[in-house]
Formats: C-alpha cells, sequence, structure tokens
C-alpha cells in the first residue's frame, strides 16, 4: 500500500502561535512545511455564546502515518481548551514534491 500525503490545519489565536508550532514540527520532522495565513475570521458557537474570532490558519504538510504524533505535538503546544485539527489526505501530488516532502521527515 503507498503511503499517504496529507496535510494537517490548525487554527490558532494569533500569528505568534501558528509560527511556533509549526516551526516546532518542521524541527521535529513531523511535517515537511508549514504555512501560516491569515488572519481569518471564525464564526462558532463555544459554551452556549455565538462567538466571532480573528485567527490564523496553520497548514502543514506530512504522510499519514506521522499524523497523530503531529496531533500531539499540536495539543502540548496549543493554548486552546479545543483546537481545530483536520487532518485531509492529499490526492495528488507531483512526485518531485513528495519525494521532497519524505525526504524532510522522521522515518
Amino acid at each position: 500500500m503507498a503511503e499517504r500525503a496529507v496535510e494537517v490545519v490548525v487554527t490558532t489565536p494569533d500569528e505568534d502561535t501558528a509560527l511556533r508550532i509549526g516551526r516546532e514540527a518542521v524541527k521535529a520532522g513531523l511535517c515537511a512545511c508549514s504555512q501560516v495565513s491569515g488572519p481569518v475570521t471564525s464564526v462558532f458557537v463555544w459554551k452556549g455564546e455565538l462567538r466571532e474570532e480573528r485567527e490564523w490558519r496553520l497548514t502543514m504538510k506530512t504522510m499519514q502515518r506521522l499524523a497523530d504524533r503531529l496531533e500531539v505535538l499540536i495539543l502540548e503546544m496549543h493554548p486552546y481548551e479545543v483546537p481545530e485539527v483536520i487532518v485531509r489526505e492529499l490526492a495528488a501530488l507531483s512526485k518531485d514534491y513528495l519525494d521532497w516532502m519524505k525526504a524532510g521527515l522522521l522515518p
């Protein structure tokens, strides 16, 4: 079975938090790259109250086999009580990009 590439998406309360988590994930070999974008506006219900918050989005490229370990790192570093952690399979990547990703990840 072929290894599956995934991207892990997380929202954070500020750019510094997103950068800190993204840097640590790359340094640890849990993702090949991290990208920070924002701000974005999130509208949601939290503890019965409608909220509207400015957040930053962190997207990390990795392989499925590392997604659980990456989530552990995110949960350890994230200030939210219940952070958003979404893992999406990447249906198609160029061979060169996939090879580059794998070269920077933990074996």
